[in-house]
């Protein structure tokens, strides 16, 4: 009995020895990485190299930059050389992308208005004017259709400049009467015939027209009661 103790007592110390030093034979084989540098990637590209050096990947947060593309890593922790075990995470930072503006209404806006409320929101408003019967100064038409994302912030509005009722008086020689006539009747003008001669031209509609006033290019207001007199063959 008393041998079997001393034998017991004389195994221990060599049972720890052995086991302390296999316990530090594999702490200096754990394997150690140096942490590359991630900052300025794609968080897809990222991820790839990341684990092929065994590193695990959390998104720590994500920040609103308008500027440049979502996903890229802008910090990163631990930083680049620092020294990790494998399967360690390794903590991202990524851009992400503001919510985008949606296009507003501006229909029945006045110019002004328009600009007004682009601009408190952000948005870039170029401003022209058509010739509509839609009241003047107002918004009639706009190039993004009302609720839609609108990623540029910038977009087109058109405002009625109202009817102009001044035309360029249109050339009308080499034309019949009956042509002319027909194209004068919707706006109200009169024709005359200042040289008919019907035994040269039996039939007043098919004359054609040699001249004219007022003379091709007159500046007229179609407000004023206009009558166009045509020199015929």
């Amino acid at each position: 009995m008393l041998h079997a103790i001393k034998s017991f007592f004389w195994i221990v110390p060599f049972v720890t020895f052995l086991s302390g030093y296999q316990f530090l034979r594999y702490l200096s084989h754990t394997e150690i990485i140096e942490v590359p540098s991630v900052v300025g990637m794609h968080i897809h590209d990222a991820i790839r190299i990341l684990s092929a050096d065994k590193l695990n990947v959390r998104i720590l947060d994500e920040k609103n930059d308008p500027d440049t593309p979502e996903g890229i890593i802008i910090s990163q922790v631990p930083l680049k050389g620092q020294k990790v075990k494998p399967h360690q995470s390794i903590f991202l930072v990524l851009t992400r992308r503001p919510p985008g503006v949606k296009t507003p209404s501006f229909y029945g806006l006045t110019a002004t208005q328009a600009r007004s409320q682009a601009q408190a929101k952000g948005i870039e408003l170029e401003v022209s004017f058509l010739e509509s019967g839609y009241p003047v100064d107002k918004c009639l038409a706009q190039s993004s259709l009302v609720g839609l994302e609108l990623p540029e912030k910038n977009m087109w509005i058109y405002c009625s400049s109202g009817i102009k009722t001044q035309r360029i008086f249109p050339d009308l020689r080499g034309r019949t009467v009956d042509e002319v006539v027909s194209f004068l009747e919707p706006y109200g003008i009169t024709v005359s015939l200042v040289n008919y001669d019907v035994e040269s031209v039996p039939k007043k509609e098919s004359a054609v027209v040699k001249d004219q006033r007022p003379i091709p290019g007159s500046l007229v207001d179609l407000k004023k009661k206009l009558s166009v007199q045509l020199t015929v063959s």
